[in-house]
């Protein structure tokens, strides 16, 4: 019996492989802080440049110029743009519940200049059940 071997050349055959991998979400480089939340899903980070916020793939990110956080009653604060183009980005220490047994340092609220408000969790992830 015999056997049908193709014969590709290997670097047809790596490209093949990495055409399937796409590169992961990075959306800052040197990154300062990221907070995450759920109901809906959004994700924040903080880097050496900017602020950027994503609540849908399909909405795609919003940007902000980084500011230094300050420190007001005991929380880190961020603030960046103006009018309903405004973000506060607020973490306060403490330890929060994430989605299944996770937990985080701070307990984050991110609010906008047009009123809306997300609350979740960022900073370094505790210990598996830490926060329960």
């Amino acid at each position: 019996m015999k056997r049908l071997v193709l014969a590709l050349p290997l670097p047809l055959l790596l490209a093949a492989g990495c055409a399937t991998s796409s590169r992961p979400y990075a959306p800052v480089s040197d990154v300062a802080y990221q907070a995450m939340g759920a109901r809906p899903f959004w994700m924040l980070t903080i880097g050496g440049d900017r602020i950027v916020f994503r609540i849908s793939r399909r909405d795609g990110d919003l940007h902000w110029e980084r500011t230094l956080p300050r420190t007001r009653d005991g929380a880190r604060i961020w603030e960046s743009g103006e009018g309903e183009r405004r973000i506060i980005v607020e973490a306060r220490a403490g330890p929060c519940a994430g989605e299944g047994d996770r937990a985080y340092e701070d307990q984050v609220v991110v609010r906008f200049g047009d009123g809306g408000e997300f609350r979740g969790c960022g900073g370094r992830m505790l210990e598996r059940g830490a926060g329960r």
